[in-house]
């Protein structure tokens, strides 16, 4: 297993004229981190440092940073400062969220799209996942199994599909998956997430090994596309039981 680059410093900006000056921030500041390889979490220097270093007003800046956060490729983080996310997934979701809002109706729909990008990765992985692939699927159903708690499991049961779906070996096709499933289950789980009331069945969850999950480890274990593709359809019809029984 590969073990992870140190935390990189974020490197020194230069000035930018004053015209477009927050269009110019925002790419300067995206070729930097693309260019250089940050890793998500280097911390990018305070904006009075950015503002300073780039000739530009803090205002300016501060306009350049939230762009970039809608592009997903840092973090916002009220009181400690921007850092590096590189999650352009972030922005898809984003921009589904927005249409959840719009239409009212079409979470089936996010769920029927979330279910062919799914199927389509899990069979992609069943013949690309490396043992490092499985060995992060392996991880997430053992956090599902041990989840102490409804959100831990929710959380966990993410990591998995996507772990799954990353397997496929497919960046764009495991990117457009992550969105797709956090706003799906963001909108599956809004009563629960706004009332603070959690499901008997999702209480449930977590008190023993999920069979689903578990057969999706083992068909991918096997490369048995055809087993995996019965238990993608399974947990979809589960999820849409769950969703019409809210």
């Amino acid at each position: 297993m590969a073990h992870p680059k140190p935390l990189q410093a974020f490197p020194a900006v230069r000035p930018v004229s004053a015209s477009r000056l927050a269009d110019e921030v925002v790419e300067q500041i995206r070729t930097i981190i693309l260019k250089n390889d940050l890793q998500e979490g280097t911390r990018l220097p305070s904006e009075r440092d950015l503002a300073s270093q780039l000739g530009a007003s803090r205002p300016i800046v501060a306009q350049a940073l939230r762009m970039l956060s809608m592009m997903g490729l840092i973090d916002i983080r009220p009181g400690s400062g921007a850092y590096v996310m590189r999650r352009p997934e972030h922005l898809i979701a984003q921009s589904m969220q927005l249409m959840m809002e719009i239409d009212g109706d079409s979470l089936d729909h996010l769920l029927d799209l979330r279910l062919m990008l799914e199927d389509r990765g899990t069979a992609l992985a069943t013949t690309s996942a490396t043992a490092d692939d499985l060995a992060k699927v392996r991880r997430a159903l053992e956090r599902m199994t041990t989840a102490a708690s409804a959100s831990s499991w929710v959380a966990a049961d993410a990591l998995f599909h996507a772990a799954i779906v990353r397997a496929s070996q497919n960046q764009y096709l495991a990117m457009m998956f992550e969105a797709v499933h956090s706003t799906a289950v963001s909108n599956t789980y809004r009563t629960w997430i706004e009332s603070g009331e959690t499901p008997a069945w999702l209480l449930a969850a977590g008190d023993r090994p999920d069979e689903v999950h578990i057969a999706m480890l083992e068909a991918l274990e096997r490369r048995d596309a055809v087993s995996m593709r019965e238990h993608v359809l399974s947990h979809h019809h589960a999820m849409l039981a769950h969703l019409r029984g809210r």
